[in-house]
């Protein structure tokens, strides 16, 4: 009937090396401030280089001093070479290397008077020192927690790979592939798939203990604990061979390779900091066709085997699967050995062999990115304002033991010609662009025929709705069922004059990215299907297709990211966290256009508001009727727009292409703006003063 989601972690496929990084000594040079604390703050002790930094979230980042102070929600910014130092109240440390990102979310004092502190890592690398006291350090993938103790956490956002060492105390980690306790003087590094722990060499607790001065008690650390065997054992790298694709098994995983801190210890202020980043460039990236080998792929684009080998985490002599996604770093390969060439999939800076017997596809493979001559590349357009809009209801739907209000204009049906016309009038009351209606694909005749009734009913306006294909909805939906649902789209809708293109290109949603595969599964096997479709049904990216997430996992695949829903029971703030998800998106999409990997120039951002929540009276719907995945119902307070206008000015900090108001008239779970018989036409209003701000901005 419905759909039900849940925010969770969705991980981009990279490739598997943490870079090494030196640490920082940044003793405190200067004399402490004689501000007095304040449990809620951290202040800026010491700093090299060019740092940035705002109090609260509220505030526009500028050059940060010595005494800087943030407060909850503050942020600190280090950019190339520069580092800084930040003193929280209790006297913990959280010193940045360079090119990191940190928010202080959260800082509280427990029961014991140590401050509990909450913190965001998007970017770069931190070193923790505490006195007492816990710190849990967020990052998209996972949440390391210190407490009591001394720890780094690194997240590479290029490569999606995370990083903890932990040196004393109690430390855990909460993430998909790995929940639980990290011993001291140990390391874990994790992806999206995969974790992988083993001891911290001595030398770089050595190092620690020198640039964190405070830490000089591990010394006993060091001395009292028996030696930690890793957990598992990096593939050893034997003799390339050229080994056919096909054998390997299609569970087969890849081997994290564990980078070492080999910084020579200094005592000496400010000792440069490594730039944290990949230890490859990557010049784009390619899918394993059947009987492909690494030589093959390597002399098509004049590329180092073992090279590719390395950037992708496994060892020159493991065999390929088809399907499987590549790295290809820029290491050349200067002296080519005689051999079949595989067929390239994008440009390579380096000659290569041209193809000859090796395997000339007749279809493009999987995941292809190719760059479309039309429509023109995207630019910076206008912005969208759209509302999630329902076509499945029937008169007996709408009854207040399902749901917390009801139409003021009475119960309706969706197909009813007299229903549609309103609801594009009250789109229009409400000055949004257009409707983003639930399609269930070509085969659920009712939304399918909606969509055509509403499209017919926008002729002569100025409203054009995009659909959201709700695929999950669709028992065992095939791959070829999707391919064959957005071609239908394409063919029938994506030139109506009343269906929305931006830069010429059809727009449309997707959702629950995993469940057309298998929603218990890694998110890489979702994205090498949605590569499969996007390469069999728009290779070209002639349409612009918007993947739900939180994170980059599916982005060039898709060309926009946006949330679905912003409300959740257990998190009824997670609407507060979409400036940061925006930020990782605009991250790669400079780091893809600086590669010339953007399939359309850009990559869109899509904001999502709600005026409340409510679906605790759907435990009253009769069975088999809701098909939202099983979840507790809960409620947020609407507070007479407040929660509305909340959600909306978060989006002030996105810089979003889209915004999506979550909903017009999904009733059951409580986000409708349609009219009510408890608040009339409120939300509508509220609705056009968003909308316009947004679309002025």
């Amino acid at each position: 009937m419905l759909k039900y989601k849940s925010l969770w972690f969705s991980w981009l496929i990279g490739v598997l090396i943490l870079s090494a990084c030196a640490e920082p000594t940044l003793a405190p040079t200067v004399a402490p401030p004689t501000e007095t604390p304040d449990p809620r703050s951290g202040i800026v002790a010491d700093f090299t280089g060019a740092v940035q930094g705002r109090r609260t979230d509220a505030e526009a980042l500028s050059d940060v001093n010595i005494g800087f102070r943030i407060l909850e929600t503050g942020e600190v910014r280090t950019g190339e070479n520069a580092r800084a130092r930040l003193d929280l109240s209790d006297g913990a440390i959280v010193r940045l290397a360079s090119n990191t990102q940190y928010i202080l979310e959260r800082a509280q004092p427990d029961e014991f008077g140590f401050v509990l502190a909450q913190m965001q890592l998007l970017l770069g690398k931190i070193w923790i020192s505490l006195t007492g006291g816990e710190a849990q350090i967020e990052t998209p993938l996972g949440v390391a927690t210190v407490r009591g103790s001394f720890g780094i956490v690194a997240y590479d956002s290029t490569v999606q790979v995370m990083r903890f060492d932990c040196f004393e105390g109690a430390c855990t980690i909460t993430s998909p592939v790995f929940t639980g306790p990290i011993n001291p003087l140990e390391r874990i590094v994790l992806n999206e798939t995969n974790s992988f722990r083993q001891p911290i060499p001595p030398e770089e607790v050595q190092q620690f203990i020198a640039d964190n001065p405070e830490s000089a008690r591990l010394v006993v650390t060091l001395t009292a604990l028996p030696p930690l065997a890793p957990s598992a054992t990096p593939t050893p790298e034997a003799t390339p061979t050229e080994a056919a694709t096909a054998t390997a098994p299609a569970t087969a995983t890849a081997t994290l390779i564990i980078p070492t801190d080999t910084a020579t210890p200094t005592m000496t202020p400010l000792p440069p900091t490594a730039t944290f980043t990949p230890a490859f460039t990557i010049l784009g990236r390619h899918t394993v066709r059947g009987g492909e080998t690494l030589f093959c792929i390597g002399r098509g684009y004049g590329v180092l085997p073992s090279a590719i080998a390395a950037a992708n985490g496994f060892a020159p002599s493991a065999a390929l699967r088809t399907g499987q996604v590549l790295n290809i770093p820029a290491v050349q390969w200067t002296n080519i050995s005689a051999g079949p060439a595989c067929v390239t999939q994008f440009q390579s800076p380096y000659p290569g062999l041209p193809p000859s017997g090796g395997i000339t596809p007749t279809t493009p493979a999987p995941g292809t990115v190719i760059t479309p001559t039309t429509p023109a590349p995207a630019a910076s357009g206008p912005k969208v304002v759209l509302a999630d809009y329902v076509m499945w209801y029937d008169t007996n739907d709408f009854s207040p033991n399902y749901m917390w209000d009801v139409p003021s204009a009475g119960a309706y049906n969706s197909d009813d010609a007299a229903t549609i016309q309103r609801h594009v009038a009250e789109a229009q009351q409400a000055c949004l662009n257009g409707f983003t209606p639930h399609w269930y694909g070509p085969e659920d005749a009712r939304t399918t025929n909606n969509f055509n009734q509403l499209l017919n009913a926008s002729s002569g306006t100025s409203l054009q709705h995009a659909a959201v294909f709700l695929a999950n909805i669709v028992p065992n939906a095939s791959e070829q069922y999707l391919i064959d649902s957005i071609n239908y789209l394409a063919q029938n809708w994506g030139q109506h004059p009343n269906y929305l293109r931006i830069g010429g290109r059809p727009v449309i949603f997707f959702v629950d990215m995993q469940r057309p595969w298998d929603s218990s599964s890694p998110s890489s096997l979702a994205l090498a299907g949605w590569q499969r479709v996007r390469a069999a049904a728009d290779p070209n990216h002639t349409q612009l297709w918007m993947a739900e997430g939180l994170y980059t996992t599916y982005n060039p695949t898709f060309d926009g990211l946006y949330v679905y829903r912003i409300a959740h029971a257990t998190s009824p703030t997670a609407y507060t966290k979409q400036p940061g998800f925006a930020r990782a998106l605009r991250a790669l999409e400079a780091q893809l256009r600086a590669a010339g990997g953007l399939p359309i120039g850009k990559l869109y951002w899509g904001d999502t508001i709600a005026a409340g929540f409510d679906d605790t009276r759907s435990r009253n719907l009769p069975p088999g009727t809701d098909l939202r995945v099983s979840a507790q119902p809960f409620a947020i307070d609407r507070r007479g727009g407040g929660y509305y206008s909340d959600t909306f000015s978060v989006t002030s900090q996105t810089n979003g292409d889209l915004m999506v108001v979550k909903s017009y008239n999904e009733w059951i779970e409580g986000t409708e703006i349609e009219p009510g018989s408890s608040y009339g036409n409120t939300y509508l209003n509220l609705t056009c003063q968003f909308a316009n701000t947004f679309r002025s901005r």
